[in-house]
């Protein structure tokens, strides 16, 4: 639910994506994904991604496209929200 406009969020957690479309991946705590779109990204590690508390997830904004959202400080509000998200780019330490 987000505070602003009380609407309920809901889509596909970050980390189901992941485990579905990157095989064979030997994910640590510490591996960190950018989250890129057009206007902003943000980088989140595999630990907090992985965190079900933290709901980061992939909603579909209404144009369509996704946007990432979560409950995380730096990602709860609309202002801070990834809107229409373009590519994710992993690195392991």
């Amino acid at each position: 639910m987000d505070a602003e406009e009380g609407k309920t969020q809901e889509g596909w957690l970050l980390r189901d994506v992941l485990h579905l479309t990157v095989e064979d991946m030997a994910w640590t705590p510490q591996a960190q994904v950018t989250v890129v779109s057009n206007s902003k990204s943000v980088q989140l590690t595999w630990a907090e991604i992985d965190d079900p508390a933290n709901w980061v997830m992939f909603d579909l904004a209404g144009r369509g496209t996704l946007k990432l959202v979560s409950v995380l400080e730096r990602l709860n509000t609309r202002d801070e929200w990834v809107q229409d998200v373009t590519n994710l780019v992993i690195e392991q330490p």
